[in-house]
């Protein structure tokens, strides 16, 4: 948690909820500027509720934070850590932007 509320603080436009109807939690993206050679964007965590899922709801905040990346940091890319066993979340991120899927463990 406290790693988080470093990020918020050092991040803020890279924290977003997405909220349904009567203000209702759907799912939310948390990100940070990064550099390694090159300035990007990097997604540390997206979650979308169960009950939101199939909606397109993850794409349309990973879009956000490319776009803020760009907007922003003058990001030449974002990135986003997934399992190599994580194959639904593998087809959503091929699908969303142009993205460097890293493999993980």
């Amino acid at each position: 948690m406290l790693e988080y509320m470093t990020y918020l603080s050092r991040w803020p436009d890279y924290f977003h909820v997405a909220e349904g109807s009567v203000n209702k939690s759907m799912g939310y993206l948390n990100g940070e500027s990064r550099t390694g050679g090159s300035w990007h964007g990097h997604v540390t965590a997206v979650t979308v509720a169960t009950q939101y899922r199939r909606q397109q709801l993850a794409k349309k905040l990973m879009n956000l934070l490319e776009d803020i990346s760009d907007k922003i940091d003058k990001a030449y890319f974002a990135d986003l850590f997934v399992r190599a066993s994580n194959t639904p979340a593998i087809k959503m991120s091929e699908k969303v932007m142009v993205l460097r899927i890293l493999f993980g463990i």
